[in-house]
């Protein structure tokens, strides 16, 4: 068994202005710039290296019906060629 601590991961999430702010800095790029996202390995680790393409975007609430409760941005890998797992 692998040695393992607990420890508090602690990290500021982004609010849809900080969004809009960084998205209001890059205005001089061309609207078909890609757009990808990284995601980390673990909290507070290294970033998994595996960029991801964002398909979705948009408030989302938390049944039907009800008004939007935050902002999702959904990833997906990109186009390509993978292998995968069968059994």
């Amino acid at each position: 068994m692998a040695d393992e601590e607990v420890f508090t991961h602690t990290v500021t999430a982004w609010t849809l202005g900080d969004l809009r702010r960084a998205v209001k800095e890059a205005e001089a790029l061309p609207d078909d710039f890609p757009v990808t996202v990284t995601p980390a390995e673990e909290p507070g680790g290294e970033l998994a290296g595996e960029e991801q393409v964002i398909i979705s975007a948009g408030p989302w609430g938390g049944r039907e019906g009800a008004a939007p409760d935050h902002f999702e941005i959904s990833c997906e890998f990109p186009p390509g060629e993978y292998y995968r797992r069968t059994r």
